[in-house]
Order: structure tokens, then C-alpha cells, then sequence
């Protein structure tokens, strides 16, 4: 038990990050080229995968890929929660971006890892 929460942790403190910075207005969207936003998602979605490889590796079996699940289901939720936000919008296309950046680093952190 110990050990799935020390390994988990970090994951949690991300997606917590995840959804408190989804959910605020910080106005930078505009003032970045445009499909930038693109490349953002798959880099904070790919530390989560990052992340998920880690806590896969310390906790070894199946749980890589329920913790891989647990960072796409929260891109699901932060378009989610962004839809209901007057100055935000939820996009598809964010979320095959958060998709692609989390299995994408998940894949190769497993691979440079290892696998316990």
C-alpha cells in the first residue's frame, strides 16, 4: 500500500496542477502563435505519461497502463471543466493532443525505464 501511494503521488500533485491551471483564465492563449497551444498539451500531457511511466515502474504490473488511463481521463475532464468556463473552450482536438503527448512519453519513459 505504501508503496502505490509513494509511487502515485506525483501523478496526483500533476493532475491537480492540470485542472487548477485549466480551470483559470490566464490570457496567454492569445498572444501565442496560433496551433501552439497544440505543442503545450502534448508537453504538460507527456509529464503526465512521464510521470505514469514512473509510477508504473515503481509499482510494477498492470497499473502503468490504469495510470496512463488516469492522465488521458483527465485531459477528458479538464475539456470537460473548460467547456463550463466562460473565457475558456473545450476542443477535441486539445484532447487527442493531451491523448498523443501522454501515450507518446508513457511508451518511451517504459522504454528507457525499463520494466520491473
Amino acid at each position: 500500500m505504501k508503496r502505490s501511494v509513494i509511487a502515485f503521488t506525483p501523478l496526483l500533485f500533476w493532475a491537480v496542477a492540470v485542472l487548477v491551471v485549466g480551470g483559470m483564465d490566464i490570457g496567454i492563449a492569445a498572444s501565442l502563435p496560433s496551433g501552439s497551444d497544440k505543442a503545450a498539451h502534448f508537453a504538460m500531457y507527456g509529464l503526465g505519461g512521464v510521470l505514469a511511466a514512473w509510477a508504473a515502474r515503481y509499482r510494477g504490473g498492470a497499473g502503468g497502463f490504469g495510470a496512463l488511463a488516469f492522465v488521458i481521463l483527465t485531459g477528458a475532464l479538464d475539456e470537460l471543466h473548460q467547456s463550463t468556463i466562460v473565457t475558456r473552450d473545450a476542443d477535441i482536438w486539445d484532447w487527442a493532443f493531451d491523448m498523443a503527448g501522454a501515450t507518446t512519453l508513457y511508451l518511451l519513459a517504459r522504454a528507457l525505464l525499463g520494466r520491473k
